[in-house]
């Protein structure tokens, strides 16, 4: 079936305008909680994999300086939880829960924030791409609301994911 759309024009444009307004206004507001770190490390990606989702490895190079990253319980598999925990420099701790989404080996991880006692805060996701003899490690969080991200740009998270990256880099260079 054949339906002309020249003489619907006038009815289809104010839609057509509308929806792709709102879409760009979406797609606006999730970049405005959204942060995408990335770096390009020279190292084989499965190395880097295996720093990501083995419990021994992990802790030895997540998380900002003077951070220590515990794993309480990692099950990187699609539908299972893992807890990792991270204490600041003055003691404190916190405690951070995924649901492991669908995970392609070597090549991704999402990872959806679950909190034990209420809302999650951010989704994440680490992403491996192999070149040659680098891998580019990029790491993002999607925040619950855009209201999260202005805290966490103060709180001086950008630069702990850097420092993160920096010492996977180490780690790297070290294996």
């Amino acid at each position: 079936m054949t339906v002309p759309l020249s003489s619907q024009a006038a009815d289809v444009a104010p839609g057509f305008q509308q929806g792709f307004g709102a879409a760009r206004k979406h797609l606006s507001e999730v970049d405005e909680r959204t942060k995408v770190l990335g770096r390009e490390i020279r190292a084989p990606r499965w190395l880097f994999w295996r720093a990501l989702v083995m419990p021994e490895t992990l802790p030895q190079w997540w998380g900002a300086d003077g951070f220590t990253c515990r794993t309480d319980r990692i099950d990187l598999q699609t539908g299972r939880h893992g807890i990792l925990g991270w204490i600041v420099p003055d003691g404190a701790k916190f405690r951070n829960h995924r649901l492991v989404g669908e995970i392609r080996d070597e090549e991704r991880i999402p990872m959806r924030g679950t909190g034990k006692k209420g809302p999650k805060h951010a989704d994440a996701r680490a992403t491996f791409e192999e070149a040659g003899d680098a891998t580019t490690v990029t790491l993002g969080l999607l925040f619950n609301t855009s209201a999260q991200f202005p805290d966490v740009r103060g709180s001086g998270r950008k630069s702990s994911g850097l420092q993160s990256l920096d010492n996977l880099g180490r780690f790297g260079a070290a294996a």
